[in-house]
């Protein structure tokens, strides 16, 4: 600074000055996450990195995602020292298949860039149980003799499907698998089902399927006659 006055013997005065500029910088890392396959009974737990890299105290506000399958762990407003860090916790529960992307906002007391974002994806993943009919109609046949018919079991899910268990098939059908059957992703199990007439008049049964699929157990209904 300098200042000039009518002093004949300091006409012109100069006066250092110096200062330094302070600021809270935000900053996240990494700067996207996949969560990968999560099952859509579960959930699956990743963090992100908040620093403060600035000059001066950094306040974080709030952390939250735009979408529903993600959610922040135990976040609360709170003060980040020059050079501190924050783990925070981000869980994906996904409730549905497929694929979902989301981003992750934190907005902070910064100055330049108050808001922090990080892209997240992750694949909610559950196997389904299906039948290539929805019952099993043998028609009309003859005491003591077998009539098979096919039914086919597939998997129209994104993971692997456990068939666990079968019904016994009741007095008068009966089938036959080596358990527990593990089927992929687009898989198709042929489940043979034999009736056998043991007694004139008509035969009814509950065909049961246990498998790990959401849905629960599959129920197939049988029907002959003799």
């Amino acid at each position: 600074l300098r200042l000039r006055s009518n002093d004949p013997d300091a006409g012109l005065v100069a006066i250092p000055l110096q200062g330094r500029a302070v600021e809270a910088e935000l900053s996240l890392s990494p700067a996207s996450l996949d969560f990968g396959q999560v099952r859509l009974s579960g959930f699956r737990d990743t963090t992100v990195v908040l620093s403060n890299s600035g000059n001066t105290s950094l306040t974080l506000r709030s952390a939250s995602f735009d979408s529903s399958a993600f959610e922040v762990v135990g976040f609360r407003p709170q003060q980040l020292g020059t050079g501190q860090q924050l783990a925070l916790t981000l869980r994906f529960r996904p409730s549905s298949i497929g694929p979902v992307a989301a981003r992750l906002s934190v907005l902070s007391d910064a100055s330049r860039r108050p808001r922090g974002e990080v892209a997240v994806s992750g694949i909610g993943s559950a196997p389904v149980l299906g039948a290539s009919l929805e019952a099993l109609d043998f028609g009309a046949g003859q005491l003591q003799r077998s009539k098979t018919l096919v039914l086919e079991l597939a998997n129209s899910g994104n993971t692997g499907l456990i068939i666990q268990r079968l019904g016994l098939g009741g007095e008068s059908f009966q089938v036959t698998a080596n358990l527990p059957l593990t089927l992929a992703p687009g898989e198709v199990y042929r489940l043979r089902v034999a009736f056998l007439p043991l007694r004139s008049g008509e035969n009814l049964y509950t065909q049961e399927i246990a498998s790990d699929a959401a849905t629960g157990q599959l129920r197939i209904p049988l029907k002959g006659s003799s």
